[in-house]
């Protein structure tokens, strides 16, 4: 069981120190948005070779269900849009 406390950048995967670790939860909340589509997946596929037989992967973040809804959203948000956040598109994640 891994009882410390690591920081690092997921971006980069996950630190040296977890290498041969499995989890039963890999919880991300609120921080996969700060990473690009292709990071996303790379990570995503990364964490599930951590993951014991049951394993869950939870991602808490916001995300639309297609690009018309994402369109809408910063549309309504105007100048307090942040166009360096990179949102979940379920219909393009799906296809994935």
């Amino acid at each position: 069981m891994v009882k410390s406390c690591y920081c690092f950048d997921f971006k980069y995967g996950l630190p040296k120190e977890l290498e041969n670790e499995k989890f039963d939860y890999i919880v991300s909340s609120y921080a996969i948005h700060h990473i690009t589509d292709a990071e996303k997946i790379d990570l995503i596929k990364k964490l599930k070779n951590k993951q014991n037989m049951d394993g869950k992967i939870i991602i808490a973040d916001v995300a639309f269900e297609n690009r018309k809804l994402l369109k809408e959203c910063k549309l309504d948000a105007g100048e307090l849009w942040d166009d360096n956040e990179h949102y979940i598109i379920f219909d393009d994640f799906n296809k994935i």
